[in-house]
């Protein structure tokens, strides 16, 4: 969303195309289902890819390049935040992360 700053705004998408045979990535849950809503992201230097859960508090994240990742939870209130470090993505593969449950 762009403020154009005359009161008016922009709706202004992001579109990633997503190339399978070389890229990886990374699926799995946030528990407590109460707390999805979630948003998803995954770091890696300049790189940030993010989705939000569904309503079984499932994610995936696709199109990632080979590489570790900080994954971060962010859920809703009151839970707080959680990052989970070193998460390794290889191409052509779908890294399973453990259920993530937040307090």
């Amino acid at each position: 969303i762009v403020n154009e700053g005359d009161g008016t705004y922009r709706l202004k998408p992001v579109i990633r195309v997503i190339a399978e045979a070389t890229s990886g990535s990374i699926h799995g849950s946030v528990l407590p289902l109460i707390a999805n809503p979630a948003l998803v992201f995954a770091v890696n230097g300049n790189d940030t890819i993010s989705t939000y859960t569904n309503s079984n508090g499932y994610f995936l994240l696709r199109g990632m390049a080979a590489g570790t990742y900080g994954v971060t939870i962010v859920p809703r209130a009151p839970f707080a935040a959680q990052v989970v470090s070193n998460v390794t993505v290889t191409v052509g593969v779908e890294t399973e992360m453990s259920a993530i449950t937040v307090f």
